[in-house]
């Protein structure tokens, strides 16, 4: 989920987007036509669930902490290295045997990728040394 949702993010971003297993040089950016390659690296994720007994029924709270690195090299070299960080939380029923608190981690998860995604698109469009250096680059 994390790479098709970092994909579709910096695709609304720039031109075009092409995966590659191995970073390309920087060196060979130029020779290949590409204006910049964009990395996006998990760092961090830290998840916590509680379950809270009450009279009749338990409850399920569950947080969500992510965190991100973004990098941005063009052939002149690193334009934008920064990090990026979503949490959010989550509460619901406890259900049956717990099984409820699967449904509020996933909750909490999603909330909270979508913030540190947020940050990423934010971070990568208001970045004015990034469009200085994608410039000279076409």
């Amino acid at each position: 989920a994390f790479k098709m949702s970092t994909t579709r993010t910096i695709e609304q971003l720039v031109e075009s987007v092409e995966l590659v297993d191995n970073p390309v040089p920087a060196a060979d950016l130029a020779r290949t036509g590409k204006a910049g390659m964009i990395v996006v690296q998990p760092q961090d994720m830290n998840i916590r669930v509680q379950f809270i007994e009450g009279f009749w029924t338990a409850t399920a709270d569950a947080d969500a902490e992510l965190a991100a690195s973004i990098t941005v090299d063009t052939s002149a070299g690193r334009v934008l290295g920064t990090t990026a960080s979503g949490d959010s939380s989550a509460t619901g029923g406890a259900g049956t045997l717990c099984d409820g608190g699967g449904r509020v981690i996933g909750e909490a998860t999603e909330k909270a990728l979508e913030e540190l995604l947020g940050q990423i698109g934010e971070r990568f469009a208001n970045s004015p040394r990034l469009r200085e250096g994608l410039a000279g680059t076409r």
